[in-house]
């Protein structure tokens, strides 16, 4: 009898180029259409929902399907996020416009989390069929995933010269270690040394 042999699946470095997106892709992804396709104003608002909230608050998908509007304070212009994997929860100040387009997709939920689904709560297999979506439309020459956008909050928060434990707090990281990456290949953090 002949064994066959299943195949060798290689590290994720090896499909992807890098493991963030940068801000111009992210905005190219927020805006993008589908030439001459009809969509309905809740898809639209909830793609862009998505990530929004995903890159600007460098959620991960779980903490994003688990989201509810309970976790907006609208006249403060915030939302507590409560973080996994031991993370500390914190409260973000909503991006600007984020509010507004928050506002118009709860104004038509079904339910109390924010990705609703017919069954009540978005499921991670929702979020991947997004991205799968996203992905087929090549907006960008990268192939796209949830965490490539907590990533690229973190890449573009230490490019603009934000300190590491700054880092830290805002993406719920327990360990500072787990946010080094996002300062290790910055080359601004050199810039001003010797000024």
């Amino acid at each position: 009898m002949l064994i066959k042999k299943m195949p060798v699946r290689l590290a994720n470095s090896e499909y992807r180029d890098r493991k963030y997106i940068s801000h111009e892709e992210f905005k190219i992804l927020y805006n993008g259409r589908v030439a001459g396709k009809r969509e309905s104003e809740k898809r639209i608002l909830r793609h862009k929902a998505i990530l929004s909230l995903l890159y600007y608050h460098g959620l991960r998908r779980g903490e994003l399907t688990d989201l509810k509007w309970g976790a907006f304070d609208w006249s403060a212009g915030t939302l507590h996020i409560h973080r996994s994997k031991n993370g500390k929860d914190s409260i973000h100040p909503l991006v600007k416009g984020e509010k507004a387009l928050l506002q118009k997709l709860e104004a038509l939920k079904r339910y109390e989390y924010v990705l609703d689904s017919p069954s009540g709560k978005a499921t991670a297999s929702c979020i991947n069929g997004f991205f799968a979506y996203l992905n087929r439309r090549k907006l960008i020459p990268l192939k796209v995933t949830p965490h490539m956008l907590r990533h690229g909050c973190g890449f573009f928060l230490a490019n603009k010269g934000v300190d590491t434990r700054t880092i830290q707090v805002y993406l719920g990281h327990a360990s500072i270690t787990s946010t080094e990456i996002y300062t290790e290949i910055n080359p601004n953090r050199f810039r001003s040394l010797f000024d």
